[in-house]
């Protein structure tokens, strides 16, 4: 039935295009991760830095105490909450160092890296500027959007199904008609 082999391509050419759409929609999602581990490598790389900094700091305070506590200007107590906050500090940086090092592992393996290795993290995000009308803008981002384009086509798909399913069953029908029991009005 030439109806029924038209049904049957363009479902299958709807397959075709959802797996497309599906590959686009991973492809996106990649791409969308290793973006957000480029941020977080770089906002953990400052953080990293403003701790060394801070622990930099504690220990010149730490040393400052010392010196203040041979010259009588600080109390023992003074050295001693110093140096349990220069601890905690410590440990922090060592924790944020430890974050920086599993994200960039995350973020050289979502670019198909070994390592960041030559790689220079820059903390500029690039700027966007779109041309055009907003609503043309946002009527391509609903025809080319993977996701979306991935929900329509599984739905046409769908569609295209119930007429493949209900030619097949239509196929082999046949109607019949009975008028037995009428009577023509001219023969009572």
């Amino acid at each position: 039935d030439r109806g029924l082999f038209h049904h049957t391509k363009r479902k299958a050419g709807l397959g075709c295009e959802k797996e497309q759409a599906a590959g686009r929609t991973a492809a996106n999602r990649a791409v969308s991760q290793a973006v957000q581990l480029y941020l977080s490598a770089v906002q953990a790389r400052e953080a990293v830095s403003q701790m060394e900094r801070t622990v930099d700091l504690a220990a010149r305070r730490l040393a400052s105490l010392a010196d203040g506590l041979r010259l009588g200007t600080a109390t023992e107590t003074d050295l001693l909450d110093a140096r349990i906050a220069n601890g905690r500090q410590r440990q922090t940086l060592l924790d944020l160092r430890s974050s920086l090092s599993r994200t960039e592992r995350l973020l050289a393996a979502a670019i198909g890296r070994e390592s960041l290795a030559g790689i220079e993290l820059v903390d500029a995000v690039p700027a966007w500027t779109r041309a055009g009308d907003p609503a043309a803008l946002a009527d391509a981002a609903l025809r080319t959007n993977a996701s979306i384009l991935q929900g329509s086509l599984a739905l046409e798909e769908r569609r295209v199904e119930d007429v493949i399913v209900g030619q097949r069953y239509a196929s082999p029908l046949t109607l019949s008609f009975s008028v037995a029991g009428r009577q023509e009005a001219g023969s009572r």
